[in-house]
């Protein structure tokens, strides 16, 4: 009895490492055709594809959709909205540039000089290859400091009227 269920486990193991030796398909033959080959059911070494193809650089589509958004807000006369919306873009898109052009637009609109020229700089920082929207953000930054410069008072000792 312990021979026969020795001999059934050697048998069995036997088998179970013969099936995990085999292979699906046999090697192909000396001079066969890679297309015959890749016709061949199974598993296939990678190849390199032969035409390098790069996405073009856009915009998340979700990005896309809060700067349509922020556009509508703002023809609406809905500044702060639209603010808090080009934040909103701003935090999945960071180096965005031209989310940061529009949010230094709209806090020129608000009144908020400082931050509107700090928010152009940082557009400019980040838009070194686009001379377009470059100058768009010199203007601004432009326009905000001719501003300071008129709105400055001029210095003169306050007087106490003694």
């Amino acid at each position: 009895m312990f021979k026969a269920l020795f001999l059934l486990a050697l048998v069995s193991a036997m088998l179970f490492i013969h099936g995990c030796a085999s292979r699906l398909h046999p090697p192909p033959k000396p001079g066969m055709s890679p297309e015959r080959q890749a016709d061949r059911p199974g598993i296939h070494p990678y190849r390199i594809p032969d035409k390098k193809v790069h996405a073009k650089a856009q915009p998340a589509r979700s990005v896309r959709l809060l700067m349509d958004r922020a556009d509508m807000q703002q023809r609406n006369h809905n500044l702060r909205g639209a603010a808090q919306t080009l934040q909103r873009a701003i935090r999945i898109a960071p180096k965005n540039a031209l989310l940061w052009h529009h949010l230094a637009k709209i806090r020129f609109r608000q009144q908020q000089y400082e931050q509107a020229e700090q928010l152009a700089k940082k557009s400019n920082a980040l838009a070194r290859h686009h001379p377009a929207l470059n100058a768009k953000n010199r203007r601004l930054i432009d326009r905000i400091q001719a501003m300071r410069n008129h709105s400055a008072p001029s210095v003169q000792p306050p007087s106490f009227g003694f």
